[in-house]
């Protein structure tokens, strides 16, 4: 299937003629509405004069620091995330955003790969770092009336890198995705056509703001569009209802599970006490029956969406006037979708295979990976997304498995490798394998498969106690099967599909 390119969804060029990057757009923001509120938390309400202005000190700040040309950006999703992330595209410098739930070795890894000497953060979570970067910016302490402004960025264009995103791949280290001005503008026009996006929206972010969904959805699309954003740095689901209500929010974004813990919640009062026009699903699979017991308690459709960090990230939508309930929806303006069997021949309607996607969305490569860029398209430009799907005769992309084994755990890629390698690393471990399982509360969990050395008892205590060490807990294993033997095809590869069925045995005696 092809979608149509919409003249929106194709937009370069802002008004004037010069071509668009997220700097011009916050500046045409800026200029509409100087005094509006472009961003809110409960410690401080920034309007879009404020926000450009402040961008540009921290510009001036970062220009003084390093010539590198990106930044590194740990912090908690609040405004000075949002503030950080412009004053970094104001200097020209491309944004590496981080996670706070990854351990020191992971967040030292990608500031080592992406050659970051500099990084934005706040004194609270700076321990962090463990010492892996020289220079930091420590956003509590600025004073904002010390630095003077700087110029608009000379050299920014449509292509230059706006941000790298880390995220799990095939190999056991995660890969930087690099995102463009052009990517993710283009991502925003698709979604802000098909979804009805206005300046009058208010969206509520409370995901992480080093996931793609998050970046586009809770920062670059409010800014963009002229609306508001009201952030939340912990999800608690009565501090969800009260905000919807007091915020007078209209677009809220998150996971599954964390939709199935409002649902969990015992104060649903709020369920018809909000201006929630839509409330949008992605990150994981959703499950049929959080989609089924939203719409009984909040009288309206959670809608389902399917993207991916190299895809900037939004595919697929539905909407509330074109929902299709158990699809993620059409493909929005001006991205193409096929579905192709293993040679990249089109299948065609109604037929399940590799789905694959073409469009300005389309990230511009894995950093310092030419060869995994490449073989991650197809020769007439498709990004092969790994993941199995179909096209019904409506045009609503269906979902139907991974070709890629990453594990989904709350809306985070995980490899398996990446845990695999860890549990390898323990002496008396020989032969390691781990496989993702559906979890209600957090999309998938990853539950592996070991096998001992020669007369050693391993236990799950064991094995629970040395991946504490060594890795985030939420890539933990729920469970840990010790086995005799793992099952392997005639090449000695691991057959994972066999390991789904001996967990489906096991939880059925």
């Amino acid at each position: 299937m092809k979608a149509k390119p919409s003249k929106q969804a194709n937009k370069s060029k802002q008004s004037g003629g010069a071509p668009a990057t997220l700097v011009s757009r916050l500046l045409e923001a800026a200029a509409a509405n100087p005094d509006k509120i472009a961003m809110a938390d409960s410690r401080q309400s920034v309007s879009y004069a404020q926000l450009v202005d402040r961008a540009r000190r921290l510009a001036t700040m970062l220009n003084g620091l390093t010539q590198r040309p990106r930044v590194g950006v740990l912090l908690p999703t609040c405004t000075s995330f949002g503030i950080a992330f412009y004053g970094c595209q104001m200097a020209g410098r491309a944004v590496i955003p981080m996670s706070q739930i990854l351990k020191p070795a992971d967040l030292q890894y990608a500031l080592a790969d992406s050659d970051v000497d500099t990084v934005i953060t706040s004194r609270s979570i700076s321990a962090l770092l463990n010492g892996s970067v020289g220079n930091r910016v420590y956003i509590e302490d600025v004073d904002w009336n010390a630095v003077e402004p700087a110029p608009q960025p000379t050299g920014l264009t449509p292509d230059s890198p706006a941000a790298i995103l880390y995220t799990a791949g095939s190999d056991a280290q995660p890969k930087g995705v690099i995102l463009t001005h052009r990517n993710l503008l283009s991502n925003v026009a698709g979604v802000q056509e098909m979804a009805r996006l206005t300046a009058q929206d208010i969206y509520l972010g409370v995901l992480p703001m080093s996931h793609a969904f998050a970046l586009l959805g809770t920062l670059v699309a409010p800014t963009v569009t002229g609306a508001s954003c009201y952030y939340l740095d912990r999800f608690i689901p009565s501090e969800i209802g009260e905000t919807c209500v007091r915020e007078n929010i209209t677009i809220l974004m998150a996971v599954p599970s964390m939709y199935n813990l409002l649902l969990r919640s015992h104060d649903q009062s709020w369920a018809t006490r909000n201006k929630l026009r839509l409330c949008v699903s992605g990150g994981e699979v959703l499950p049929r029956g959080v989609e089924e017991r939203f719409a009984d308690v909040f009288c309206r459709p959670l809608l389902n969406g399917y993207g991916m960090t190299e895809t900037s990230p939004v595919i697929s939508l539905n909407v509330p006037w074109n929902n299709k309930p158990g699809s993620v929806g059409r493909p929005i303006p001006g991205v193409e979708v096929r579905i192709v069997d293993q040679a990249d021949r089109d299948i065609g309607l109604n037929g399940e295979g590799e789905i694959v996607v073409r469009g300005p969305i389309v990230m511009a490569g894995y950093l310092n990976h030419p060869q995994c860029t490449a073989e991650a398209l197809t020769t007439d430009g498709f990004f092969r997304t790994g993941d199995l799907g179909l096209i019904d005769n409506d045009g609503y992309l269906f979902i139907r498995g991974r070709k890629k084994e990453i594990i989904i755990i709350s809306g985070e890629n995980v490899s398996p490798a990446e845990i695999e390698a860890v549990l390898l690393s323990h002496p008396m471990v020989a032969e390691a394998a781990v496989i993702g399982v559906a979890n209600e509360t957090r999309g998938e969990a990853p539950v592996a498969f070991v096998l001992g050395r020669r007369f050693h008892q391993l236990t799950q205590k064991d094995l629970r106690e040395y991946c504490r060490e060594r890795m985030a807990a939420f890539k933990i294993p729920r469970r840990f099967i010790v086995c005799d033997k793992l099952p392997r095809n005639a090449l000695g590869t691991i057959l994972k599909r066999e390991l789904h069925k001996i967990l489906s045995s096991e939880e059925t005696k």
